[in-house]
């Protein structure tokens, strides 16, 4: 859920429940169960990184902080998308 637009907010959501339905322990959710925490502060910090991908390969960013790092590489003169890759190979690996 990275990837789309409002990502780590609806990933957080999306992972709660999910654990909530497929866990033994789902009826204590919400009062403090950390299978319930864990869940969702797993898939808030993922989905950080998987913003990454469209941001650096297509040049689109999928939230408020690909925003700002997508602004950032344009600051440096780097131009994010395909020919990111194929002109900064450096950059990109690093």
């Amino acid at each position: 859920m990275g990837i789309t637009p409002g990502g780590p907010t609806a990933a957080t959501f999306m992972s709660y429940g999910i654990a909530r339905r497929f866990s033994r322990a789902g009826a204590r959710f919400g009062k403090g169960e950390p299978e319930g925490l864990i869940s969702c502060e797993t898939a808030d910090q993922a989905s950080g990184s998987a913003a990454m991908l469209p941001m650096l390969a297509l040049g689109l960013p999928s939230s408020a902080t690909a925003a700002v790092l997508l602004g950032g590489l344009m600051i440096w003169g780097l131009t994010p998308g395909p020919s990111l890759f194929a002109e900064r190979p450096d950059f990109v690996w690093a």
